[in-house]
């Protein structure tokens, strides 16, 4: 989660001692949710809730630890817009294959039922590459600040962005292992293109 010590990043001592704190802060269960703006409150304005039990620390060292956080949140995204961005052909390929499987199975529809050939036409569909001009998923530059008051704003781009940002909050949730979105925890918006 962060480096091993953190006099670096204006904490005193290990930064280990202080990560039971944004464990409770961004990821327990002692609320509702786990999340970026009850992280907020009690670092930036002090506002604790009593069901935390590590030792809160003093606004210098909160203001320091909400930094450690907006720069994890920065390296914890990249991560999985990384792990988003390669499986994101075979997301594709696995949504046609079971659209086509559901197509063939259902019940005709005025008269029409889909034959083997043309259930042969859709899996190819969805697995052959995209034209020269065409892009399955893209993530675009975050917009927002690495400020400890600001959120995170994503726009994707590509014929599946919807599918792309899907993929991206399953990856997000698997990797923090988190039932919550990246929008609660880290308070990282992604948007699919219209």
């Amino acid at each position: 989660m962060c480096s091993e010590t953190a006099t670096a990043g204006g904490l005193p001592g290990s930064v280990k001692e202080w990560e039971v704190l944004l464990k409770q802060l961004c990821f327990s269960t002692l609320r509702p949710a786990g999340d970026w703006f009850k992280a907020k409150d009690c670092l930036l304005f002090d506002r604790w809730p009593a069901a935390v039990t590590a030792p809160k620390p003093d606004h210098k060292v909160a203001l320091a630890l909400m930094r450690q956080l907006v720069n994890m949140r920065a390296g914890e995204t990249v991560t999985i817009e990384k792990l988003t961005t390669a499986g994101i052909g075979a997301e594709i390929a696995t949504i046609g294959v079971e659209n086509a499987l559901k197509a063939s199975m259902a019940a005709p529809i005025n008269g029409v039922t889909i034959d083997s050939n043309t259930q042969l036409e859709l899996l190819k569909a969805f697995k052959s590459p995209l034209g020269p001009n065409q892009e399955n998923f893209k993530m675009f530059a975050p917009a927002g600040a690495q400020k400890l008051t600001s959120d995170i704003d994503t726009a994707t781009g590509g014929i599946n962005s919807e599918i792309g940002v899907a993929l991206f909050n399953t990856k997000f949730r698997e990797e923090m292992k988190t039932k919550w979105e990246p929008a609660t925890v880290f308070d990282y918006n992604v948007y699919a293109s219209d």
